[in-house]
């Protein structure tokens, strides 16, 4: 006998063939029992559903060769009652731990497992994280000591009290404590800002006047501290964007979340802003909108979180938003103007795309992402525009052409639409978008689901017709759309993100598009937004047929999902 998961008691004599008296004798065997205690973990990459642990193999190596698997315990202390639950892993010494609760107070700790190693398929497989069933009779050692408690993050993106200056500028993860984890994504979620692209800005900050944070009108620059933050813009008065370029062939400005010199939108330290003299000086506190355009035609604006954010594994966004001084839109009959109401253009949009931090599609009825490729967009469509199909001057409509086309916002490409809505060009309204990795078949029949034809499409699209797999033909899931009452949606299209999208690791850009038209305009203005991602587990169903070798290999390669 020996200590628990330390036995080595089989003493093994190795003998020289031909020199016997060469000989030597070690416990080289032993009995199968529990792996030792280990060390505690340790946590890092923290958001608000997820987590990364890391930890280290126990005992010595004659110890870890036994190890087939872990256990990790997770307690929940955030509610009323501590909750405990249980996941089983491979071989494997870090993990993503998922839908774990916003806000909320955790404990973990590890131990360490032996298990019958002979089916190798049975305790080798293992998935993105880790996981897989525990054999039958495996052998569990102590558990470790828990590592600090750890609190989740009640938002991974958090714009919840508006925008100023200080919130377009990257001040990375709340919690430091950074590994390299499963998704080859480092650090936790927390503040990394805004990339602030064509006419999009913080409110009070443009072409011909600057801002400071907390600027006081009565007390002038002198409310400007040396550490607050000050936007300005360079750039033509009226800007016109086209596919993302400046009309008049100069670059589109933009700027920068790591404040590098250069950018045409420029956040800096107020103390630097004092020593260069050709600066703009502040007349207004930054904020607290995020202006995406002003009241001027030809306005085309985007603004991209600072960090790509997993969106395949579901996420959750909750904005406001308000579209106000509108130009007047009249009628004319007999060269002369009737019935002139109040009504601008053109809308916004909420937009994922995998395509770059400094995206920015068409104006007018394009709506800023127009051309955007790889990329999913949730519009909130102000003004008609007949030859792009629209059902209506006020509608909620969700676009997208798959990662092999550019967006458009044309109706042929929508994949659910809504008139059911509030007038938008009216008042603040409050969004929320969600997209689920699995399809609630009770939502099929809730009066609010919508498949158009171009969505049908991706059900036989790519390498389908030759025995392959459709976009959506390994799992589909849902996007729901919420306006101002957020238990009701106003529409739920079928959506696979995954396969749609050309994803990094399942992340991507996430953030709003504006424009205005040729003749109208109107104020599209962002007053907050809050994003969760989901971390919700898919449900693979593979068709019979897949893109395998011989008969079953992909006719195109071009267009397979999985080639």
């Amino acid at each position: 006998g020996g200590d628990g998961g330390g036995a080595r008691d089989v003493s093994v004599r190795v003998t020289h063939a031909d020199l016997p008296s060469l000989w030597a004798e070690a416990p080289y065997l032993s009995y199968q029992v529990a792996p030792p205690v280990m060390a505690a973990p340790t946590v890092s990459n923290v958001a608000s559903r997820s987590l990364d642990l890391s930890w280290h193999p126990p005992g010595d190596v004659f110890d870890q060769l036994s190890v087939t698997g872990y256990l990790v315990r997770v307690r929940e202390l955030g509610g009323p009652y501590a909750t405990e639950v249980l996941r089983s892993l491979g071989n494997v010494t870090t993990t993503t731990l998922t839908g774990l609760v916003p806000d909320s107070l955790y404990g973990l700790s590890v131990a360490a497992v032996a298990e019958d190693a002979s089916d190798l398929a049975a305790w080798a497989s293992i998935d993105l994280y880790g996981r897989r069933p525990l054999l039958p009779g495996a052998l569990v050692g102590a558990w470790s000591e828990e590592c600090n408690l750890t609190a989740t993050l009640e938002w991974d993106v958090a714009f919840a009290s508006g925008f100023d200056a200080n919130a377009t500028v990257n001040h990375s993860a709340v919690d430091k404590r950074a590994t390299l984890g499963p998704t080859g994504v480092v650090g936790g979620e927390g503040s990394y800002g805004l990339y602030l692209v064509g006419s999009a800005n913080v409110q009070n900050c443009n072409e011909s006047a600057a801002c400071c944070d907390r600027f006081n009108a009565s007390l002038g620059l002198g409310s400007c501290a040396a550490a607050s933050f000050t936007c300005s813009a360079a750039g033509a008065q009226d800007p016109y964007y086209v596919d993302g370029a400046e009309a008049h062939g100069l670059g589109v400005p933009s700027s920068d979340v790591d404040l590098w010199a250069g950018a045409q939108k420029q956040v800096q330290r107020w103390a630097r802003v004092q020593a260069s003299r050709s600066a703009l000086r502040p007349l207004a506190a930054c904020g607290p909108a995020l202006r995406l355009t002003a009241p001027w035609a030809r306005q085309t604006g985007a603004a991209w979180y600072g960090r790509p954010l997993n969106v395949e594994e579901g996420f959750e966004a909750v904005f406001e938003f308000r579209v106000a001084e509108p130009s007047v839109r009249c009628a004319l009959m007999d060269d002369a103007y009737t019935h002139c109401r109040s009504r601008g253009g053109d809308g916004l949009a909420l937009v994922v795309q995998a395509q770059s931090p400094r995206a920015l599609g068409s104006g007018g009825g394009g709506l800023g992402y127009t051309g955007v490729a790889n990329s999913l967009a949730v519009e909130f469509d102000t003004s008609y525009n007949s030859e792009l199909l629209e059902p209506g001057e006020n509608h909620v409509s969700v676009h997208s052409r798959g990662f092999r086309h550019a967006n458009s916002a044309n109706h042929s490409y929508a994949l659910a639409s809504s008139v059911q809505v509030a007038d938008l060009a009216r008042d603040v309204h409050v969004a929320r978008v969600v997209y689920r990795r699995q399809l609630d078949l009770g939502s099929v029949f809730g009066g609010r689901f919508e498949a158009t034809a171009h969505a049908a499409h991706f059900f036989e699209n790519a390498d389908f017709a030759s025995g392959g797999l459709a976009d959506f033909g390994a799992g589909l899931g849902q996007l729901e759309v919420y306006l101002d009452d957020l238990a009701a949606p106003v529409l739920v299209a079928p959506l696979a993100l995954g396969s749609l999208l050309d994803l990094d690791h399942g992340r991507a850009w996430v953030g709003f598009t504006a424009a205005t038209g040729h003749a109208t305009w109107q104020t599209h203005d962002l007053l907050s937004f809050r994003l969760n991602m989901l971390r919700e587990d898919g449900r693979h169903d593979p068709s019979p047929v897949v893109n395998g070798a011989g008969a079953f290999a992909c006719a195109e390669v071009d267009l397979c999902v999985h080639p």
